[in-house]
């Protein structure tokens, strides 16, 4: 089945990611692309990706969940991902330990049947201090002149973090508990406000998508 998918518009395209869970020690993602959002590709596996630093929990055996596109406004794509040992997938829920890591995509190719990633960079650990451990789910927004990095921890508390430059260092913390009791979150700029949107954690909150509104 397809799990935590993203959707990319790029040059023409729809693009999806998702992710593949196959505790090899390695970092696969399957894309597959549309003009029209109906008839889509098969999916195609690209990878292995190296990790500059492997996670905390899981080593070599480390599941590998909710990747999510970010397309900045100079055209440069990205994709954040999170690895670690996700409770989830060994039958315990909420013991998610994860961290975020960002995936710089060089090129999207579409050879008329496949759509793979052309060429990218090693996944690299972003540092969230004091650690970055027990995180999934992060999604990045580029508002103004600074970054923002909207991301869950410990299974329920969702974060915001902000950042001048899109890099695995310098993220600070704006709001520690911006959000309880949802996940997957996103957050767009419409005209002068900004919206977020989440789903409820089953048994915390109802479940389905709600959104929320901002003058900052």
């Amino acid at each position: 089945s397809i799990r935590d998918p993203s959707i990319l518009w790029h040059d023409g395209r729809f693009w999806t990611v998702v992710c593949r869970n196959d505790m090899d020690g390695h970092l696969w993602l399957e894309l597959s692309s549309s003009s029209d959002l109906i008839h889509w590709t098969e999916p195609c596996t690209s990878g292995p990706f190296s990790l500059d630093i492997l996670p905390d929990v899981g080593g070599e055996d480390y599941n590998v969940v909710a990747p999510e596109w970010f397309k900045d406004t100079d055209g440069q794509i990205y994709i954040i991902v999170s690895c670690g040992w996700w409770g989830y997938n060994h039958g315990v829920d909420r013991d998610e330990h994860m961290q975020t890591y960002l995936l710089h995509v060089n090129s999207l190719y579409f050879d008329g049947t496949r759509s793979m990633l052309g060429s990218f960079g090693p996944a690299q650990r972003m540092l969230l201090a004091p650690d970055g451990a027990d995180r999934i789910d992060g999604t990045i927004d580029h508002i103004g002149n600074k970054y923002y990095l909207t991301v869950k921890r410990d299974g329920l508390n969702m974060e915001l973090w902000e950042n001048s430059a899109l890099s695995v260092n310098g993220w600070k913390p704006v709001r520690d508990k911006a959000l309880y009791g949802f996940e997957a979150p996103c957050v767009i700029s419409v005209g002068t406000k900004f919206l977020m949107f989440a789903d409820g954690v089953p048994d915390v909150e109802p479940y389905g998508v709600r959104m929320w509104e901002s003058e900052s």
